[in-house]
Parts: C-alpha cells; sequence; structure tokens
C-alpha cells in the first residue's frame, strides 16, 4: 500500500507538472535572420555583418530576467524586467525589429539571465546607468555561473528553418524554442563572431 502511495505521488507531480517554488522554467532563444532565412542561433556562432537578431524569453514559471549584450570592452543591460508565467513574453528589441550587428571582426555576447529572485550583483551593476565595463560585468557574470552551475540543465541546440510573414516568424519560432530549467536560475550564454 506505501508503495502503490508514493508511486501516485509522484505520478501525480509529474502529471499536474508540479515544480518546487525555487525552479525556474523558460523558453529562451535567439532567432537569426539572414536574408528570408531565419534559424535559432546556437550558443556559439557565427554571422555576416548586416545578418539580424531577436531576442525571445517566455517564461514557464514566474522569474525576473535580465539580457545583457557585451561587446568591444562595454556591456548594456538590454532590459531587465519581471516577467509572469503565461502572461509574458519578452522580444527584443520588439516583436518587428531586429538587432544588426554592423561590425566585421569583433566578438559580441549576449547573456540571458532568468532567475526565482532579484539578482543584486546585476541590480547594483547596472543600479545608476545601464552600460558598465565589460570587465565589471565578466566578473559578476562568472560569480553568478559559479554559484549556479551545478543547478543548470542544458539541452542541445536544433536547427528549425522557418520563412514566412513577421508575426507568422514570431509566433512560428516560439513554437520551436527550448524548454531551459534550472534550481533558482537559468543562464544562456551566446557568443557570436561577426565575419568580415
Amino acid at each position: 500500500m506505501k508503495k502503490i502511495f508514493i508511486f501516485l505521488l509522484f505520478f501525480s507531480i509529474s502529471v499536474l507538472g508540479f515544480t518546487p517554488a525555487d525552479t525556474i522554467k523558460a523558453k529562451i532563444a535567439i532567432l537569426h535572420r539572414a536574408g528570408e532565412i531565419y534559424n535559432p542561433l546556437k550558443t556559439r556562432d557565427r554571422l555576416r555583418a548586416g545578418e539580424m537578431l531577436r531576442i525571445f524569453v517566455l517564461p514557464i514559471t514566474d522569474c525576473f530576467a535580465y539580457i545583457i549584450h557585451s561587446s568591444d570592452g562595454e556591456s548594456t543591460l538590454l532590459r531587465k524586467a519581471e516577467v509572469r508565467a503565461g502572461k509574458d513574453t519578452l522580444i527584443l528589441p520588439n516583436p518587428l525589429d531586429f538587432y544588426v550587428f554592423d561590425e566585421a571582426g569583433v566578438e559580441e555576447k549576449i547573456t540571458i539571465i532568468c532567475s526565482a529572485e532579484k539578482l543584486n550583483e546585476i541590480e547594483s551593476l547596472f543600479k545608476k546607468k545601464e552600460y558598465a565595463s565589460a570587465q565589471l560585468w565578466k566578473s559578476v557574470e562568472t560569480k553568478i555561473i559559479s554559484q549556479n552551475k551545478p543547478n543548470l540543465s542544458e539541452t542541445s541546440d536544433k536547427p528549425f528553418p522557418m520563412a514566412g510573414n513577421v508575426s507568422s516568424v514570431n509566433e512560428d519560432f516560439i513554437e520551436t524554442m527550448n524548454y531551459f530549467e534550472g534550481n533558482k536560475v537559468i543562464i544562456r550564454r551566446y557568443e557570436i563572431e561577426i565575419k568580415k
């Protein structure tokens, strides 16, 4: 009888989607556009100058989201927001536009963090302005990663080419995005080399 109760408990937890309060779940991805070809950006990728990116964060559990861009010795907080599951979707810069990297021969980095709580290190670093030195950001990022690395789960990036009008591209892309889960924090880092 005890074994049946335990089995039913675990079964109901998995079926109902119950997760501990400090577990964070989100769909996170970056859409890469080259001409009329759309693909998910890999965590380490190469782009040509003029190709475009759009960032997506879709929370499955309520969280605080931070999106930071680093290049040329400077890091910029693109967005911080408290996002609610089922109600908010972050699309940066917005659902119609893209970020364009037009300077060849540089390396760009985008870090997306979803956290169960506000991260004081990031809040303090970007308290007075939306940019900081890349060196200061790297030390904060390294600290957050080292504190949370054992709790992160990663899945592989899978290519999914698509084409269509703007609204259907966003909707189709959201459907193909991978889920990520972490204990208190999810961290996704994208390193991009801009080719000539």
